[in-house]
């Protein structure tokens, strides 16, 4: 059982391209390790805080705080507080305190966190740019003559300013991680207040998957199309504004300015269809994760047993976790859509790295020290593809200073 055959050859072929990517802009383990773990810690301390107004509820709700004693982790956090302080005198004010500047700690802690992980990417991700935009530069540089005189420059300037898209892609895998740690972190306290309520909060993942997956297909469909209509008036655009002398020469202005107009009245409908598609997914899902919310209200009252205010608390606090992290999901849906139209820039961008239709001419073994009495060449055969040659059994030499 291989990779391919389990996972299928779509993602296959998508995770060899975004290490190829990756090996383009010498992205190290430790790039993306640590805008990961950044990303968790701001989850870790977001849960926690959430998490901390579990017993902080119940207590208001008693009017008694001392069974977080009794609490495995809480209580000996407590306890050790309670030692630095040096005091005795555990009255459950004290107790309401200490668990109210828990609570504003790990708020404080993610806050920072968030302001240093903004830095960390801002920071990587000019680094990245400038690196893929080099890269693309030197293998243009690299390609033999007959794939310029094939393709067109203002082709070549709209792939060069691809290299957005790229980093795009890269900004997008950083929020899909942080989303989702967010979506466990708020999962865990909801699990703590009731199961049996999250488990109808998940239900939603189903509905939200199957209309990503749909609307993803259609979103990378246009890409591909207002990808080539983007390119074809990138080449509609250089190739008019380069030769406007000849233009000009033959009055054919009014017939080059219906053509860009035929060509962007092309885009803009492409681009209105992708729009509308994005457009229609955040209300779609929003609809989905309302319904979800409605079912989580309707079956609370089945699940809690007795209306005190203690199960009350709990439930508006189940809620707010609940509203916090269904909008996760949303989040994650976007990104998937994002991706999804980021696909064709983006393969654009790749297809610069591969070698076929590139008329590379390959660097030879030994290496020139200089032309001593003469240059000759033999028989010289050369073409850039079959049955196009340039040179056939071309024979002469070259004196030394001299030039023909």
């Amino acid at each position: 059982l291989t990779f391919q055959s389990f996972f299928g050859k779509d993602l296959h072929r998508r995770i060899k391209k975004i290490r190829l990517l990756f090996g383009v802009m010498r992205v190290r383990i430790d790039h993306i390790f640590i805008p990961v773990f950044l990303a968790f810690l701001v989850a870790l301390f977001s849960g926690v805080g959430l998490g901390l107004l579990v017993p902080l509820v119940k207590g208001l709700a008693s009017g008694d705080f001392s069974f977080i004693s009794t609490m495995p982790v809480i209580g000996k956090i407590l306890q050790s507080v309670l030692n630095i302080l040096d005091t005795s005198d555990v009255s459950n004010q004290l107790i309401f305190l200490i668990l109210i500047g828990f609570v504003l700690a790990a708020q404080v802690a993610r806050n920072i966190i968030m302001y240093g992980t903004a830095l960390y990417n801002a920071y990587w991700n000019g680094v990245f740019r400038k690196r893929i935009a080099c890269a693309m530069f030197k293998r243009y540089l690299s390609f033999g003559k007959q794939f310029f005189d094939k393709e067109s420059q203002g082709t070549m300037h709209t792939t060069l300013a691809y290299s957005n898209e790229v980093l795009a892609l890269l900004n997008t895998i950083q929020v899909t991680s942080g989303s989702l740690f967010q979506v466990l972190a708020r999962f865990v306290v909801m699990l703590l207040i009731s199961w049996k309520l999250s488990i109808v909060a998940v239900l939603v993942l189903p509905v939200l998957y199957f209309f990503i997956r749909v609307k993803a297909k259609k979103i990378r469909l246009i890409s591909r199309e207002r990808r080539e209509a983007h390119m074809q008036l990138a080449r509609e655009t250089f190739n008019t504004l380069s030769g406007m002398t000849l233009v000009k020469s033959y009055a054919r202005e009014e017939e080059m300015g219906t053509r860009f107009e035929k060509l962007a009245e092309r885009l803009r409908k492409f681009d209105m269809t992708a729009l509308s598609i994005h457009a229609l997914a955040q209300p779609a899902q929003e609809l989905i994760i309302l319904g979800a919310f409605t079912l989580l209200i309707y079956f609370s009252g089945s699940l809690f047993e007795s209306a005190t205010i203690e199960n009350i608390s709990l439930l508006v606090l189940f809620l707010y976790a609940a509203s916090g992290m269904l909008p996760q999901f949303a989040s994650l849906g976007k990104a998937g859509l994002t991706i999804a139209d980021l696909s064709a820039p983006v393969g654009n961008v790749i297809s610069i790295f591969n070698n076929e239709g590139k008329f590379q001419v390959p660097e030879g073994t030994k290496e020139f020290t200089g032309l001593k009495k003469s240059i000759e060449y033999r028989n010289v055969l050369f073409e850039y593809q079959e049955d196009q040659p340039v040179l056939q059994e071309l024979t002469f030499s070259v004196e030394k200073d001299k030039t023909i």
